[in-house]
């Protein structure tokens, strides 16, 4: 039997709690001068791509750090849920955020938001690794100076 999908909500800082999803299509945030201007240094809901996702998307709740986003988007029956995207590494977005956060300038250039991989997505768990019951000493008995169940050697004083 499936076990139910576990739902992962996220409080807001005015208490309002939004599910979190993985997002499951590409992002692309083409910020502007303004976006930039406006763009608060080191401060991951008023970076110039959050400002970006507000302006073109109507968002309330973004965040958006080096590694991840999480980007309030509107479902059909009115319902908010928040999306998770994935900035690579190596990525122009990534590069961006960082220099933003240390010089408060950016280049004006368009960036991808990626979908988590599977390894990446929320409630992921990595497959165990089998291990072997009864596992033998790699040395049985002694052979010259190595000890039987260690197998390191042991000296003896003359």
């Amino acid at each position: 039997m499936k076990r139910p999908k576990k739902i992962r909500m996220m409080t807001t800082p005015d208490g309002k709690k939004l599910p979190v999803e993985d997002a499951e299509a590409e992002l692309y945030l083409q910020p502007n001068e303004d976006d930039i201007k406006t763009a608060v240094k080191a401060d991951p809901t008023r970076c110039a791509y959050a400002n970006c996702c507000r302006r073109i998307l109507g968002s309330h709740y973004v965040w958006i750090v080096r590694r991840v986003a999480y980007v309030e988007m509107n479902l059909r029956r009115g319902q908010t849920i928040l999306r998770r995207f994935m900035i690579k590494k190596g990525s122009p977005a990534r590069g961006n955020i960082e220099t933003f956060d240390h010089k408060a300038t950016m280049e004006l250039e368009a960036v991808k938001l990626y979908p988590p991989k599977k390894t990446e997505r929320l409630g992921y768990k990595k497959p165990l690794v089998p291990t072997r019951k009864g596992r033998r000493a790699l040395v049985k008995g002694t052979i010259g100076l190595r000890d039987a169940a260690t197998g390191q050697f042991h000296f003896t004083s003359i």
